[in-house]
């Protein structure tokens, strides 16, 4: 069973870096209030296996709901790797970086990775 964790991964350099929850939605909300500074939270995120949050000025926050995944468990990392996706498109976007498909790929690579390492899975 996949259970609750927080924490930062920096991306291309210490100056960029996602935010990423995994957890229920009952502490979503608290989380995002404490990232943004406001409240980001809907409802209809409940059903949702994962949403990526983003404002201009902020990290890029990823959120994997574990209500939903731990009923899935081979979705969890589909779930998280698309939500990683959406994060670096966002700071890919905020720096304006034209063509950056390898810089994609190599900075979801790296979160996913980071989860692993601080999991201690074995690779």
């Amino acid at each position: 069973m996949i259970k609750e964790l927080s924490f930062e991964i920096d991306i291309l350099n210490n100056e960029y870096w996602v935010n990423v929850y995994i957890g229920g939605v009952d502490n979503l909300r608290k989380k995002l209030i404490k990232h943004f500074k406001e409240d980001f939270f809907a409802d209809d995120v409940i059903a949702f296996r994962g949403r990526t949050y983003y404002k201009k000025g902020f990290a890029p926050f990823i959120w994997v709901n574990l209500d939903n995944i731990n009923k899935r468990k081979d979705s969890f990392y589909a779930t998280f790797a698309h939500e990683a996706i959406h994060a670096v498109s966002d700071i890919l976007d905020e720096i304006g970086a034209d063509n950056a498909e390898e810089i994609l790929a190599y900075s979801v690579g790296a979160i996913i990775r980071r989860y692993d390492n601080i999991k201690g899975i074995k690779q």
